[in-house]
């Protein structure tokens, strides 16, 4: 059905006669072999998923929920961890190390050649009274 909506020519009246053929021909040797009864069910368990996923995903009419902001002081021992293989190398190209470091965060640059534990230098980080943790380079985290 993509492609008859997406295609022009042959291609969407080939798949037009797909749409069509291949559900009366499925249904056709269902009913032949005397399992009409399966595409019955079927449809009405398909119908059922369909009301269970709109019932699940509907507004419940209750207002948006508000959640109360709170402001904080800015961070005093800001800990960042950097990546620089990560992102192809946009710790260096950005100059995150030296930024970080010029607005008051301590960094640790992971090695590339050495297989560090960064949830053991964060936990590290905050018992030596880090207020804010951050990571970048690039990979998701």
């Amino acid at each position: 059905l993509w492609w008859v909506l997406s295609r022009r020519g042959a291609v969407r009246i080939a798949s037009a006669a797909l749409a069509v053929i291949a559900p009366v021909g499925f249904i056709t040797l269902f009913a032949t072999a005397n399992l009409l009864w399966v595409v019955f069910v079927s449809l009405l368990l398909w119908c059922g998923a369909v009301w269970s996923g709109r019932y699940a995903l509907r507004s419940t009419g209750l207002r948006t929920v508000r959640v109360k902001e709170y402001r904080t002081p800015p961070p005093l021992r800001p800990f960042l961890l950097l990546n620089p293989r990560s992102g192809g190398g946009k710790v260096e190209k950005f100059n995150l190390r030296e930024k970080a470091e010029s607005l008051g965060a301590r960094v640790v640059l992971l090695d590339p050649d050495q297989q560090q534990d960064v949830t053991a230098l964060a936990k590290a980080a905050v018992a030596d009274g880090a207020d804010l943790l951050g990571v970048a380079g690039g990979d998701g985290t």
